[in-house]
């Protein structure tokens, strides 16, 4: 980059008042075309007056490295945008796991109260069986506790 542009303010130079900025990649093509590499000397004849197309071009270049700084700063905080975006989908993945999980406790939960209603509900019946086995049982005992009387009685 500092070639092109040495080469491009020799060029500027050299043309004086009828260089045109726009004509410049032409121009520098031109000079590095041959070459990958310079070496010797240029000579350079400069005009009376410098061209205004000089100031065109350090106004581009200035301008060009702006942009460049300012390129710079938007591919950094598209970086940065990009790494709170992943954390984002991190913790809502994760807040996504977290509510599947307790969705399946609450499930898991619900499933066990309904086998315990169930079982409640068997030991209920059991019990009223019982209750009624022993209803009987009481009973025959207080028949058979009046017959031992009637027994006794007769005896």
């Amino acid at each position: 980059m500092e070639r092109l542009v040495f080469f491009a303010l020799l060029a500027l130079l050299q043309q004086g008042g009828a260089a045109n900025v726009k004509h410049l990649p032409e121009i520098v093509h031109q000079e590095t075309a041959e070459e990958r590499e310079v070496a010797g000397q240029i000579t350079v004849h400069c005009p009376s007056q410098p061209s205004q197309a000089l100031d065109h071009l350090l106004l581009y270049l200035s301008a060009q490295d702006s942009l460049e700084g300012q390129v710079e700063q938007l591919k950094n905080r598209t970086d940065s945008l990009d790494g709170q975006l992943q954390q984002l989908a991190q913790q809502e993945l994760a807040e996504f796991q977290t509510e599947a999980d307790l969705k399946a406790t609450v499930e898991a939960l619900q499933a066990t109260v309904s086998s315990q209603d169930s079982i409640i509900q068997q030991q209920t019946a059991t019990l009223q069986q019982l209750q009624g086995t022993l209803q009987q049982l009481e009973a025959t005992n207080q028949q058979q506790a009046s017959s031992l009387q009637q027994l006794e009685a007769t005896n």
